[in-house]
């Protein structure tokens, strides 16, 4: 029996299979929820059968191709809001859980970096109450406008912190920018406010259909953002000059993850809507919270029908049986569609260079689909054709360093870049630093700081985001270019960080 509008909603509850999670992939300085995956659905894809979910007297089979964050939010969220009633088999290719969301030793052990997701803002509710029913700790990160400069390449700064208070800095960037800045501020609060609706919604079990469809239900106006590139947004609709964008906006933006002024205005927004928030990581690293939700998922096993995380496991081929009939969920959004088919999925797997099938009633796809991904599904012939096609991931190479700066580069007093300073750093080329200027190597350089547990000071390094495209060997270049004296590279990460923000059509959005 197909499922009716009462079942089709329970699997659609936001906080269940659609929406995961808040999202420690994407941002440097994430957003208080995943609208990547609402922006560009293409990160996750669920086909599901028409059987009946509710079903008391058999228990479902999923797997859950991706341990990342979001492969393992869903098997939490699936856990929470089915009970016993289906057992999930976790499928991840690498020999640990969290995907792109990675911290990595340092120092013979006593320093940990991320090398992905590093920070969360404190309005994010959903990582703080991870946070909390995990028992771990979080620790807020000093402003990184204790030191901060816009940077201009081979001309001096267009604004710089002096070694004053930090509130007189910010006071003199407010004098600098005037009304722009009041604007901005006022435009990322607004948008911040709406991103917020949707912990209430989610509470009332409030369910959608498509992404622009919950888009809608938080604002009128975010479907209409997607439409627009995020500096014609800025200008038409908040009234920002272009100086302001070109010299702050622009530098915000790099930020996550070495964005710009052309994604669509909805991205752009989520994008700066850390700015003048408090920031923190998990202490001991960000990466222990998708490993506890896959814990906590599959600790409740039905009877006699096992839970299973299998790592290094490569999943190789998806069909569906001859045997029974099927429907299909076309992606995120799903839209049900049935035919005649099977009510089965034929999952083949590799591990340890053998090779095995499993049947499940649901498949889940929890990784990204890129053109460049090392995943490589078969599928049969129905199934391709519910599936996208892999679209193009911007390319990030993500440096962590030691070394003092060289401080008049970015018109900073000398005590503010020493390699062992204890206060925050942001230094942010604007438009002219980056894209007039071709010599400048980085998109972002700023204090990163170790989250290993301390009882003493602060203890951090440099970071910096860099596009291979034009920084190809950032670990020897950006060193050679921007330390002072002696340097030393701790770790060099590229990712496929985020889709190609490019605006959508309209006929999508409608």
């Amino acid at each position: 029996m197909p499922l009716d509008r009462r079942e089709t909603r329970d699997w659609l509850r936001p906080g269940g299979p659609i929406c995961l999670r808040p999202n420690p992939t994407p941002h440097h300085t994430t957003p208080l929820y995943s609208f990547r995956e609402l922006a560009e659905i293409d990160l996750i894809k669920i086909v599901c059968s028409d059987m009946d979910v509710c079903q008391k007297d058999a228990v479902k089979r999923v797997a859950i191709i991706g341990g990342g964050f979001g492969g393992c939010s869903t098997a939490y969220f699936l856990r929470r809001l089915l009970g016993n009633r289906i057992s999930i088999t976790v499928f991840e290719r690498s020999e640990r859980v969290g995907g792109r969301v990675r911290s990595i030793y340092a120092n013979n052990g006593k320093e940990l970096y991320e090398t992905g997701g590093s920070l969360y803002t404190c309005n994010d509710k959903y990582m703080k109450m991870f946070v909390d029913r995990f028992s771990l700790i979080a620790r807020r990160h000093p402003p990184s406008d204790e030191a901060f400069s816009l940077y201009q390449g081979r001309s001096n700064p267009v604004f710089s912190s002096t070694a004053g208070p930090l509130f007189i800095n910010r006071l003199r960037f407010a004098f600098v920018y005037g009304l722009d800045f009041v604007r901005f501020q006022y435009c990322v609060r607004k948008h911040v406010k709406a991103l917020g609706k949707i912990y209430d919604l989610q509470s009332n079990g409030q369910a959608f259909t498509s992404p622009v469809t919950m888009l809608k239900a938080l604002s009128p106006e975010f479907p209409k953002m997607l439409k627009s590139t995020f500096a014609k947004w800025l200008d038409l609709r908040c009234g920002i000059s272009a100086r302001f964008c070109e010299e702050v906006v622009y530098g915000l933006t790099s930020l996550c993850y070495c964005s710009g002024l052309t994604l669509h205005a909805f991205a752009g927004m989520c994008a700066v809507s850390g700015f003048g928030a408090d920031l923190f990581s998990v202490v001991g690293g960000n990466e222990q919270i998708s490993q506890k939700l896959c814990e906590a998922a599959l600790a409740e096993s039905p009877n006699g029908v096992p839970n299973k995380l299998s790592l290094n496991t490569e999943v190789t081929k998806l069909d569906r049986s001859s045997k029974r009939s099927l429907s299909c969920g076309l992606t995120v959004t799903l839209a049900f569609h049935p035919r005649s088919g099977v009510r089965v999925y034929m999952l083949t797997y590799k591990r340890s260079g053998i090779e095995k099938c499993m049947e499940f009633d649901f498949v889940v796809l929890a990784f990204p689909m890129h053109e460049k991904s090392p995943t490589t599904l078969t599928l049969d012939s129905d199934l391709r054709g519910v599936f996208p096609v892999p679209k193009k991931y911007a390319e990030v190479d993500y440096t962590l360093f030691r070394g003092d700066l060289e401080a008049a580069e970015y018109g900073l007093p000398v005590e503010k870049v020493k390699s062992d300073g204890t206060n925050g750093v942001a230094i942010l080329p604007t438009y002219r630093g980056y894209e007039v200027e071709k010599g400048t190597l980085f998109k972002y350089l700023g204090r990163a700081w170790s989250m290993a547990p301390y009882t003493g000071q602060r203890v951090g390094c440099w970071s910096t985001y860099s596009s291979p495209r034009r920084t190809n060997d950032p670990g020897r270049q950006i060193l050679e270019k921007y330390v002072k004296g002696h340097g030393s590279v701790i770790n060099s990460t590229r990712w496929f960080a985020y889709p190609i923000f490019s605006t959508v059509s309209v006929k999508y959005v409608s």
